[in-house]
């Protein structure tokens, strides 16, 4: 199985991702994973990178087509360790995929666009380079103004002062968020599952509990 772990930045994806490693490995399944971009370990992925501090001049500038192909060659170059990595394991978990390109960059698009935009782009990745698709994508749902007040206590909390374009614009936030619902109700690139991180009150959900969810989505999909 092949399973993305998708949503806007502070849904939590890294941590799901470690979690169900763990109960996997617990389970005598064999497990790999993967994160991206890749920053420091592709040419594409170091751009990204640069992108994302701003090198390549503020988020408006830079040309969504132009961005969302920084993304698109760090899936690229890493597609022989991806390849492997799903021969060798029952279970490669990736941290963002082909789809946080789609919500990423389409979210950048006027409305009339995005769909054209959407479609070209999963053509390029999936078909034109050749990624596999999901087994199934896990959306974690995160409402924005939760997202927002979380990534605001990362951004203190880092001690590199590091930025990040994506996260620093919040209207910039809630229309990924837009695109990830898109794509999820559209089941874009195959199976999507939806996992809300708040309780009814809009109340976080512990990490424990989300994951208890995610792994009932998953053994379903295995059974299949």
């Amino acid at each position: 199985m092949l399973v993305a772990l998708e949503g806007i930045d502070g849904a939590g994806k890294t941590t799901q991702l470690h979690l169900l490693e763990e109960r996997a490995r617990r389970q005598g399944l064999r497990v790999a994973s993967l994160s991206f971009p890749r920053y420091t370990e592709t040419v594409f992925g170091r751009c990204v990178a640069a992108y994302l501090r701003g090198e390549f001049g503020p988020l408006a500038e830079v040309p969504p087509r132009s961005a969302a192909l920084l993304f698109a060659g760090d899936r690229l170059e890493s597609l022989e360790l991806l390849s492997r990595l799903a021969a060798e394991s029952d279970l490669l978990l990736l941290d963002r995929y082909v789809a946080s390109n789609l919500a990423h960059q389409g979210a950048r698009l006027a409305v009339s666009e995005r769909d054209a935009f959407l479609a070209w782009l999963a053509h390029l990745e999936y078909e034109v380079f050749g990624l596999p698709r999901p087994t199934l994508t896990l959306y974690l749902r995160l409402p924005v103004a939760v997202a927002s007040s979380l990534l605001a206590t990362r951004a203190q909390q880092r001690r590199s002062g590091a930025r990040d374009l994506h996260e620093e614009n919040a209207a910039y936030l809630a229309r990924c968020a837009e695109v990830y619902e898109q794509l999820a109700s559209a089941h874009a690139d195959g199976p999507w599952e939806i996992v809300s991180c708040v309780d009814e009150k809009e109340r976080l959900r512990s990490p424990e509990e989300i994951q208890v969810q995610v792994w009932s989505l998953l053994e379903r999909y295995r059974t299949v």
